[in-house]
């Protein structure tokens, strides 16, 4: 994850969009684990699931300062 947020640190849109898709497939292998009973795994899933929410918080407030800045700066 971290390679691909250096090659696309200029383009949050398609980054946020990147990280969008890393939380949903991390909310299927939770929901896949949960079936299984793996708690450990669940915590760990659960754990990159906050962490990868964060980042697209952060995206996505970036991205809006950014469209916000832009039209202001005209």
């Amino acid at each position: 994850m971290l390679d691909i947020v250096q090659k696309l640190r200029h383009n949050l849109y398609f980054l946020k969009e990147v990280v969008k898709n890393e939380i949903d497939n991390f909310k299927v292998k939770y929901y896949d684990a949960k079936d299984k009973n793996d708690i450990d795994e669940m915590d760990t899933l659960s754990k990159s699931i906050e962490i990868l929410q964060t980042c697209w918080f952060l995206i996505t407030k970036e991205s809006e300062f950014n469209q916000l800045y832009s039209i202001n700066g005209k």
